[in-house]
Protein backbone atom coordinates (compact mmCIF):
# COMPACT_ATOMS: atom_id res chain seq x y z
CA UNK A 1 0.00 0.00 0.00
CA UNK A 2 1.64 3.76 -0.98
CA UNK A 3 1.45 6.13 1.68
CA UNK A 4 1.48 9.88 1.28
CA UNK A 5 4.71 11.82 2.40
CA UNK A 6 3.53 13.06 5.48
CA UNK A 7 5.08 16.53 5.97
CA UNK A 8 4.19 19.71 8.49
CA UNK A 9 0.65 20.15 7.81
CA UNK A 10 -0.14 17.18 5.66
CA UNK A 11 -3.24 16.28 6.85
CA UNK A 12 -4.59 19.47 5.78
CA UNK A 13 -5.38 18.78 2.09
CA UNK A 14 -7.04 15.23 3.63
CA UNK A 15 -10.90 14.58 3.85
CA UNK A 16 -12.11 14.20 6.80
CA UNK A 17 -8.87 15.72 8.56
CA UNK A 18 -6.65 13.33 9.95
CA UNK A 19 -5.15 14.80 12.69
CA UNK A 20 -4.99 12.76 16.16
CA UNK A 21 -7.29 13.46 18.63
CA UNK A 22 -7.33 12.78 22.72
CA UNK A 23 -8.33 9.53 23.02
CA UNK A 24 -6.26 8.33 19.99
CA UNK A 25 -3.32 5.81 20.19
CA UNK A 26 -0.45 6.30 18.15
CA UNK A 27 1.57 3.19 17.82
CA UNK A 28 4.90 2.31 16.15
CA UNK A 29 6.99 -0.86 15.29
CA UNK A 30 10.24 -1.47 14.35
CA UNK A 31 11.48 -5.31 13.48
CA UNK A 32 14.20 -6.04 16.02
CA UNK A 33 13.87 -2.95 17.94
CA UNK A 34 10.15 -3.39 19.57
CA UNK A 35 6.91 -1.14 19.61
CA UNK A 36 6.26 1.93 21.03
CA UNK A 37 2.78 3.19 21.84
CA UNK A 38 0.97 6.31 22.69
CA UNK A 39 -2.49 7.74 23.90
CA UNK A 40 -2.68 11.31 22.54
CA UNK A 41 -3.87 13.23 25.46
CA UNK A 42 -5.67 16.43 25.48
CA UNK A 43 -3.74 19.55 25.15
Amino acid sequence: MDMPVNHAGGALGMDPEAYPRAGDVVELEIDGLGRRRQRIGQA
